[in-house]
């Protein structure tokens, strides 16, 4: 993955998109205790996560160079999960997940965390979960 993409993406029911056109992805609705919005580096990685909703998904595509990169960080979960794994002799051994980039954090383990309104105008709806 390139340390500067060009999109990333992000999955959300279906029920939700009305209101996400209209006014963006928003942190503050995050169920996340991180209250943030998560992008995945890859369609299929956000794919992986249609399993944990009870509704119909659909997938974001999200133009990279409408984020702020000062709003971009490290995911909290999928990286922890990754550092946990990890034993005494990884040169990665024994950091906590805020230490890492989101750069890190995207070539680790497919994801970022963003703290800011992901506007409009950087979402596409992509017809299909997984290309056909």
């Amino acid at each position: 993955m390139s340390p500067d993409p060009k999109e990333f993406f992000h999955l959300t029911c279906r029920s939700k998109l009305a209101s996400v056109l209209r006014h963006g992805l928003d942190p503050a609705y995050s169920a996340s205790s991180l209250k943030a919005v998560f992008l995945s580096g890859h369609r299929f990685t956000a794919a992986n996560y249609a399993g944990m909703h009870s509704e119909d998904v659909i997938l974001l595509r999200v133009d990279a160079s409408r984020l702020d990169p000062a709003c971009l960080g490290p995911d909290n979960y999928e990286l922890r999960d990754y550092l946990e794994s990890l034993d005494g002799d990884h040169e990665d051994f024994g950091r906590r997940w805020n230490e890492f980039s989101w750069q890190e954090s995207l070539a680790l383990c497919d994801q970022v965390a963003y703290w800011g309104i992901i506007p409009p105008e950087a979402l596409t709806v992509l017809p299909e979960i997984l290309p056909v």
